[in-house]
């Protein structure tokens, strides 16, 4: 099956997001149900205010065949006039040469249907990092808040986990992610890419921009860690405010308060003793 058999689409929604709304209709084959913002079994999260924005807007992606695609959109879109249900939005996550063209939504329907701009926005506003923009070849799931759904922190041994056990345990991943305000006098966007700095020493860069339908311009961007989060940045003339993702202590839910092993001798430490996060024990606490 090539990308060009398949066209995913991503629905969004304010409030209870189910499957029913799309089981059985046209082309449909399945559907995936993303668990962001929750904290799945074995994860653990760096963001730890009273609620985390990325609950607002529940995501699932359905993938249909390619042949029946318009009339999926056709039916779903439809749907929503019948069932009362709050407003979603429908919009293929990607947009390759081979995608189908769109028909008009229907007059009356609560569900509406929005471009793939749209659906980068609420990415944006929701937090939810993307491989290829908010990673690069040295990132690690901590600096980007994705222990929330992406590594089972208890399980056997996985690639990596030295190095997840290590900032669990100890914090200080060497970058974090946050989200920028963006000043909105200007038309344009700073661009994936664009450097950060401050006093003429790049500390980040922007990983997404976009504008958003109610928040306005706004941004991702992975600074180093240490960089105080009331540092508001110049970026080409555009004033960016910060509001913190991954903290800059760079603790999460589950990382101990004290360092593992930091009450024994180092004698006592290389026979094992505290216990640490990650499937390591006590390996990190004995250096």
């Amino acid at each position: 099956v090539s990308e060009c058999d398949v066209v995913v689409f991503s629905s969004v929604r304010a409030g209870a997001n189910t499957r029913d709304s799309v089981v059985g209709l046209p082309g449909h084959l399945w559907t995936w149900e993303d668990p962001w913002p929750g904290v799945v079994e074995g994860g653990a999260a760096y963001f730890q205010g009273e609620r985390h924005p990325g609950a607002r807007t529940p995501m699932m992606f359905h993938v249909v065949s390619r042949q029946g695609a318009d009339e999926f959109e056709a039916a779903w879109l439809a749907g929503g006039a019948a069932s009362g249900a709050a407003e979603a939005h429908a919009a293929p996550s990607s947009a390759p040469p081979c995608a189908p063209s769109s028909t008009p939504s229907p007059a009356g329907g609560k569900r509406r249907r929005a471009g793939y701009l749209a659906w980068e926005a609420t990415r944006i506003a929701a937090w939810k990092p993307r491989l290829g923009r908010e990673t690069d070849a040295r990132a690690i799931p901590p600096e980007v808040d994705w222990l929330r759904t992406a590594v089972h922190t208890a399980k056997g041994c996985y690639r990596g986990q030295e190095t997840i056990a290590r900032v669990l345990n100890l914090g200080r991943p060497p970058r974090r992610l946050t989200y920028l305000q963006l000043d909105g006098s200007r038309g344009d966007l700073p661009a994936p890419g664009t450097p950060i700095e401050v006093g003429g020493r790049q500390v980040g860069v922007i990983t997404s921009s976009a504008r958003h339908a109610d928040e306005g311009p706004i941004a991702l961007a992975l600074l180093a860690r240490t960089v105080p989060i009331g540092t508001v940045f110049n970026i080409d003339g555009v004033a960016a405010a910060q509001e913190e993702i991954v903290p800059v202590h760079g603790k999460s839910s589950v990382s101990p308060q004290t360092r593992p092993g930091a009450d024994l001798s180092r004698e006592a430490g290389q026979r094992g003793g505290s216990t640490g996060f990650g499937g390591l024990g006590s390996a990190l606490g004995a250096r």
